[in-house]
């Protein structure tokens, strides 16, 4: 595995300082425009997300979530392919996880287990799709994949209004049957193993990547088409088992949260995790490692983001200002590196 210099370690350091400095500069301004204190408007994050077991917990659920999207989205990426099918993919991995998880007739720790395997399975069918047409048709992985959330959202909602009309749920399907659920963490706690299950799947992810033969040929796809064109890599093979493997990560995010979260299927359940996934995936620079860290600051500035409106008067979106901002200034340091900005 590639090691880095102490020189570009500090470099990546000082371009994330600088990120942080710039976002909490620019969003600070707002919160004073906004007539609230800067300090005050942080401490309400860091409170909402970290100051109460309550909120310590959500974050934790909430991060294993974002995790798997994440890595739906960072896995393409590495192989020059823009995933904005993490959505979709979440939502048939949720169908095929309620739908074994009802019907399945097995103890309940194999149902669980068949559940988020089906989902997983689902979400990398639907990312293959995607990989086929941009496989066989050089079909654009952006227009296929985006186009493709719809028809995912559209066919939960048919399953919800036509298979599961008689659940006794609106807008719903029937509850999990007792014990299909993904157990706590500990006896007692607000947590269980939908965290567990995210983090060992950014591990298996970055062990894909960059300790086995598949993971170098993805990287030397998103490295340089051509050359490994030249190389004799199957580039059009090699994008679409990304998509597909993204699209497992998507699936076994839709699986958690029924099994993990819900214990049922909602019409609608996300409200976009799917596209913040991509955000934490360019925050992460698509390295999985990263992808963690990264999907912890998204989730404590979500969860935090409820605390802003009853302490200091600021509506919950401006938590999705600060994730905009250090997005797009970590994008900026980037591509204008602080050398290049002085000159050197």
């Amino acid at each position: 595995m590639k090691r880095l210099s102490p020189g570009t370690v500090r470099k990546k350091s000082l371009v994330v300082a600088l990120a942080l400095a710039l976002t909490a500069a620019i969003t600070s301004a707002v919160f004073w425009l906004a007539g609230a204190s800067p300090i005050d408007a942080y401490g309400a994050l860091y409170k909402g997300s970290f100051g109460s077991r309550f909120g310590f917990e959500e974050t934790l659920m909430l991060t294993g979530v974002l995790i798997l999207v994440a890595l739906a989205a960072a896995v393409p990426a590495r192989a020059q392919l823009w995933n904005i099918g993490g959505e979709g993919q979440m939502f048939v991995g949720a169908l095929a996880a309620v739908l074994v998880g009802l019907n399945l007739q097995a103890p309940p720790p194999v149902v669980v287990v068949a559940a988020l395997v089906s989902g997983a399975l689902a979400g990398a069918t639907w990312g293959a799709i995607a990989g086929a047409l941009k496989s066989v048709l050089s079909a654009n992985e952006v227009l296929t994949t985006l186009m493709l959330n719809f028809v995912a959202i559209l066919l939960v909602d048919l399953a919800i209004t036509r298979v599961f009309a008689d659940s006794g749920v609106p807008s719903a399907s029937p509850h999990l049957p007792e014990g299909v659920e993904l157990p706590d963490v500990w006896p007692g706690a607000g947590v269980n193993l939908t965290i567990i299950v995210a983090i060992l799947a950014a591990v298996a992810a970055h062990i894909l990547l960059m300790w086995t033969s598949l993971g170098l040929r993805i990287r030397a796809v998103g490295l340089g088409l051509d050359a490994a064109r030249n190389a004799g890599l199957p580039v059009a093979r090699l994008q679409a088992l990304s998509l597909a493997l993204g699209g497992a990560f998507a699936g076994l995010a839709g699986s958690v949260i029924v099994i993990g979260i819900q214990g049922l299927l909602v019409r609608g359940f996300s409200p976009g995790f799917g596209f913040v996934g991509i955000a934490i995936a360019m925050l992460a620079r698509a390295k999985p490692a990263w992808v963690v860290p990264s999907a912890i600051l998204f989730a404590a500035l979500t969860v935090g983001g409820s605390y802003l409106e009853p302490i200091v008067g600021l509506s919950a979106s401006a938590a999705i200002l600060v994730q905009a901002v250090l997005v797009i200034s970590l994008l900026a340091f980037w591509v204008f590196p602080p050398g290049r900005i002085g000159g050197k």
